[in-house]
């Protein structure tokens, strides 16, 4: 995956840009600081619905135990916003699949999230 972040992963960062989102765990996005996720924004190029999902965790297992998931039809650019935030207290991983059990290709998607 392709992610850049405008502070070190040492706080929560205030955008992730993650501009090709897959299947594979994209991890310790967020290590020893709480946060919370306040907006994510998904494109969804992967020719077929896709599930994302955060997971509270700096070593989760894929498609196990997710703080949030979201479907997010074909063809879709969608924005999540949440006004009290999704708390993060251990560390911020995500995902993306073509199933809830987070296999399969997501192609050409991404994925913007927001936090303090």
């Amino acid at each position: 995956m392709s992610t850049t972040s405008n502070k070190a992963h040492t706080d929560f960062p205030t955008l992730i840009v993650d501009t090709s989102l897959t299947a594979a765990l994209e991890t310790k996005q967020l290590t020893g600081n709480t946060g919370r996720v306040y907006s994510i924004h998904i494109v969804n190029g992967a020719g077929a619905d896709i599930f994302f999902a955060i997971y509270d965790s700096n070593n989760p297992t894929a498609g196990a135990a997710q703080t949030c998931m979201f479907r997010i039809d074909n063809g879709e650019n969608v924005t999540i916003t949440s006004k009290t935030g999704i708390p993060i207290s251990t560390g911020l991983s995500y995902n993306a699949g073509t199933s809830a059990a987070m296999g399969g290709t997501v192609n050409s998607s991404k994925a913007h999230i927001f936090g303090s």
